[in-house]
């Protein structure tokens, strides 16, 4: 039979090794964290961009129905009629913005931002596997 030779006094171990081990062990659960958010964010960039369409349609339509571009159109054909009567002018095209169309589609661009904005700094940390920015955007 083969002797074990192994003694666990001839293995020196770091005296910072369970504390590196720790932290790389709460690295990767942030990194996990992490690409949870990535995917959910993904997914629902996935859901705001189809949203987006039905609503980009929506404001279209009630804008041609309301008289909106053809009032803005007229500064800039009669800008001289525009000048002369700019507060019956101002106050024309802003009866005639479809207001609910024009909140629904700011909401959408503004979702859209919000969620590109939060890939971007998920992505840097994912994909750029910097030290730095894991430190930076703890999850």
């Amino acid at each position: 039979m083969a002797k074990n030779t192994y003694q666990s006094s001839d293995i020196e171990v770091p005296a910072d090794l369970f504390k590196k081990v720790m932290l790389r062990l709460a690295a990767e659960q942030r990194l996990s964290v992490i690409r949870q958010r990535f995917a959910w964010a993904v997914v629902l960039l996935v859901v705001v961009l189809v949203a987006a369409i039905p609503v980009w349609r929506s404001f279209q339509l009630d804008v041609s129905q309301s008289g909106f571009i053809q009032y803005l159109s007229l500064a800039y054909y009669d800008y001289q009629m525009v000048l002369a009567y700019w507060q019956d002018f101002s106050l024309t095209l802003l009866e005639s913005i479809p207001i609910v169309s024009t909140v629904e589609l700011l909401s959408v661009v503004f979702l859209i931002i919000a969620i590109t904005r939060s890939l971007a700094r998920y992505s840097k940390v994912l994909f750029f596997n910097s030290s730095q920015a894991m430190l930076i955007n703890k999850a």
